[in-house]
């Protein structure tokens, strides 16, 4: 055997195991994904003003930069007045001097308001997010899961069979839609500020994220009653409560239904 084609060899083989790791790779990330669960739909906090000090000049508890920029996010969603008044901007710094201002006035509730707060990681929301959101912020909220990993939930879609609908949109392009928190879609992506939503065949539009998936509720909400397929996608599918358990289940192996994105 020539030199040459020894040479050729090792890098065909090469290429062969580079293909086989990444898939490799990609399947256990698919598969940590899946197990990964949705967070609570958000509750709104009291209307009250924060009873906290607005003078305060400690240090915020974030240790990055999501974990600030999802207090901003809410504090302009739910504070909008003050979030102006004290000029707090949806995305900025973690420490500052605005930012402890608005931390020592409202921290208590936004804690109170996202358990998992802590837990958020990154160093910024998904910028499609955020200006997806930023579209129509009173229809929705940013916030983050239990693993810590960023999403934007719709307000109440509606209630199907007394189970309130909602949708989260992730960074990758992919929506979940839940009915009393559970996931009864699959096959589902998001494009253009939300404004398009693509269940297997059938395209969706709106003028932004919430109305295009208040159309997909619609369909669903008919579906369920006509036990109808969206785009060849069945909508209902039958969970145990056990997430983990339901995706390991030979009969959906494959179907990819996964409950959360890691960008």
């Amino acid at each position: 055997m020539n030199k040459g084609l020894k040479i050729a060899i090792s890098i065909a083989t090469i290429g062969v195991i580079g293909t086989a790791s990444y898939f490799i790779y990609k399947a256990i990330k698919d598969k940590r994904d899946e197990s990964n669960t949705p967070p609570p739909p958000p509750t709104p906090p009291p209307s009250s003003q924060g009873s906290g000090n607005d003078n305060s000049t400690e240090k915020t508890p974030f240790t990055n930069k999501v974990q600030g920029d999802l207090f901003r996010v809410w504090l302009n969603r739910y504070y909008p007045k003050y979030s102006n008044e004290i000029d707090l901007d949806v995305t900025g710094e973690n420490d500052n001097t605005t930012i402890r201002k608005a931390f020592g006035k409202y921290g208590e509730l936004y804690k109170s308001a996202n358990k998992n707060w802590a837990k958020a990681k990154g160093n910024a929301i998904p910028s499609v997010l955020l200006s997806t959101w930023q579209n129509y912020p009173s229809k929705g909220l940013i916030t983050n899961n239990a693993e810590g990993n960023v999403v934007l939930i719709t307000s109440l879609l509606g209630s199907i069979n007394k189970q309130d609908v909602y949708a989260y949109y992730y960074g990758s392009g992919k929506v979940n839609f839940t009915k009393g928190g559970k996931r009864i879609l699959n096959q589902v992506k998001w494009w253009q500020s939300g404004k398009y939503i693509q269940v297997g065949t059938k395209q969706f539009n709106g003028s932004n994220y919430y109305d295009t998936a208040y159309n997909v509720f619609q369909v669903l909400e008919k579906g369920f009653d006509e036990k109808q397929p969206i785009g060849g996608v069945n909508p209902t599918y039958a969970f145990s409560g056990n997430l983990a358990g339901d995706l390991d289940a030979p009969s959906r192996r494959g179907l990819g239904l996964d409950t959360n994105i890691i960008d």
